[in-house]
């Protein structure tokens, strides 16, 4: 079995947990994950998630300034992600319970 694929297919409801606690940066939410020992993944799948859940009408963003660089991408969480959020928290619940029963008995 592959981790990694595992990993992947709970992302969405990670990075919609990460940018309902505050506005951020595909790149911040990178570092986060990182520090979280989710060290397979990279910036680019980030980036890459968060331009569906734009598409998809799950988070907003919003060019901002910056002074010391290139202009930023500024990620903020949607009704309609919030709606989804709370979704994928009662499926995880559900699932990880059915798993833990299953492989934990």
């Amino acid at each position: 079995m592959n981790l990694t694929n595992l990993r992947r297919g709970c992302l969405e409801g990670c990075i919609l947990e990460i940018i309902r606690k505050s506005a951020t940066h595909s790149y911040d939410i990178f570092l986060k994950l990182k520090n979280q020992s989710l060290h397979e993944i990279t910036p680019q799948s980030i980036y890459t998630i968060t331009k569906r859940l734009e598409r998809n009408g799950l988070i907003h963003s919003a060019i901002t300034l910056s002074p010391a660089g290139p202009n930023r991408r500024v990620l903020s969480i949607s009704e309609m992600g919030l709606m989804e959020l709370e979704r994928f928290k009662e499926l995880w619940k559900v699932t990880s319970t059915q798993m833990n029963d299953i492989l934990l008995a």
